[in-house]
């Protein structure tokens, strides 16, 4: 019951190491919507700098936010695709075959 109660470990900017992971997700985030990710140096995150009241009013937005504008929606499987029946030990050309001729359609 102890291991529960036990705080995230503090790193020497007197932060939580959760602090960091949230501001880390979030740069990480922005670099991906801005393209820069995949750039040299993108993927750094020795410059971060946790703002936990920041993190805090986001998250504060985030629960305020309909439960709509935070989920993807998922499409339908299209009602023309056929479910194949699992095969137990037919070659593996016959079904490449079948997804290139699923694909054609």
């Amino acid at each position: 019951m102890k291991k529960l109660m036990k705080c995230t470990a503090i790193q020497p900017d007197y932060y939580s190491c959760g602090d960091h992971v949230l501001t880390g997700i979030e740069m990480l985030a922005h670099r991906v919507i801005d393209g820069t990710f995949d750039y040299a140096g993108g993927r750094d995150l020795s410059d971060i700098e946790p703002d936990r009241g920041l993190i805090r009013d986001r998250l504060a937005q985030a629960a305020q936010a309909p439960a709509e504008s935070s989920v993807r929606s998922v499409s339908e499987r299209p009602s023309n695709t056929r479910k194949r029946k699992a095969s137990g030990g037919s070659s593996s050309n016959s079904t490449i075959g079948d997804r290139g001729s699923a694909a054609i359609r």
